[in-house]
């Protein structure tokens, strides 16, 4: 006995259909039509009508066209009163702007550093100014033994050195057992230093 054959349980249902149709043409391209409007005009009035409307050029938009109006349209709305921000994104500028005191002190800090240019100008010219006035009394002066003034840009050398500690070691005793500096250590090494460093 043959088998029974199986009938479908479920069957696609049909997709839905667009409520308009669209189409991919331009809407000036697109002629509209009223059915019955002209039912009662005559033929010459229709063909007259026709060709007046032939004599009217038709103006297609190129896509540059297009984009032109569109953006000019955008330009627009961006110029008018409205921020094409979100309400939240507005809030947020509202807030912001509150909270800075007297809408912000940002002219006060350009004015600040403006200031503070002007016044490394001024004070690097004038170093400049005074250190070539410093140079040239330096000159000038020709240092005595034993007087401390700027050293050359030569390290010493380890001779040198060792004759330089060797001195100090032989001075220290002696500056201990001097009878100003026991009385007042700190008016002796002033005096010292009054002596020995060149005056600028």
């Amino acid at each position: 006995m043959p088998k029974e054959s199986r009938k479908r349980s479920s069957v696609h249902s049909h997709s839905v259909r667009p409520t308009k149709r669209k189409f991919a043409v331009q809407e000036n391209a697109v002629e509209s039509i009223e059915v019955g409007v002209s039912a009662e005009a005559s033929g010459n009035d229709i063909l007259q009508s026709m060709a007046e409307e032939a004599a009217v050029p038709q103006v297609n938009l190129t896509k540059k066209a297009k984009q032109q109006i569109k953006r000019e349209l955008f330009l627009e709305r961006l110029s008018s009163g409205h921020a094409p921000y979100s309400k939240s994104h507005a809030r947020r500028i509202k807030r912001k702007g509150k909270e800075q005191i007297a809408g912000g002190l940002d002219d006060i800090k350009n004015a600040l550093s403006f200031l503070d240019e002007g016044i490394q100008e001024v004070g690097s010219q004038s170093q400049g100014e005074d250190e070539s006035r410093l140079e040239s009394t330096m000159t000038k002066v020709k240092l005595k033994p034993g007087q401390i003034g700027e050293g050359k840009a030569t390290p010493l050398t380890e001779a040198q050195r060792k004759r330089a500690l060797e001195t100090e070691r032989l001075r220290h005793p002696m500056i201990l057992a001097n009878p100003a500096f026991s009385a007042n250590p700190f008016q002796t090494i002033r005096t010292h230093a009054e002596n020995t460093l060149i005056k600028r």
